[in-house]
């Protein structure tokens, strides 16, 4: 069965994004040891969650999502 399995999020207030993701969902951040300036990583324990600074010009969007399958093959052929 397939599943998602991260989220890439572009916004414009990490702060604010971060705050609604831990109050409503229940995810904590991953500590890194890249600059929280563009963007931090985010999960409930099953998804994984990018939120990133919009770029210059950017609106805010969802940037991407993956996807876990249980074989590739498989879920390639049904698409």
């Amino acid at each position: 069965m397939a599943r998602v399995v991260h989220v890439a999020l572009s916004v414009d207030d990490l702060d604010s994004a971060s705050s609604f993701l831990e109050k409503v969902f229940g995810f904590s951040v991953i500590p890194t040891k890249t600059s929280r300036q563009t963007g931090l990583n985010m999960t409930d324990g099953e998804i994984n969650v990018a939120v990133n600074r919009c770029r210059a010009g950017e609106s805010p969007h969802i940037n991407h999502f993956g996807i876990e399958v249980e074989d590739v093959d498989t879920f390639v052929a049904q698409m």
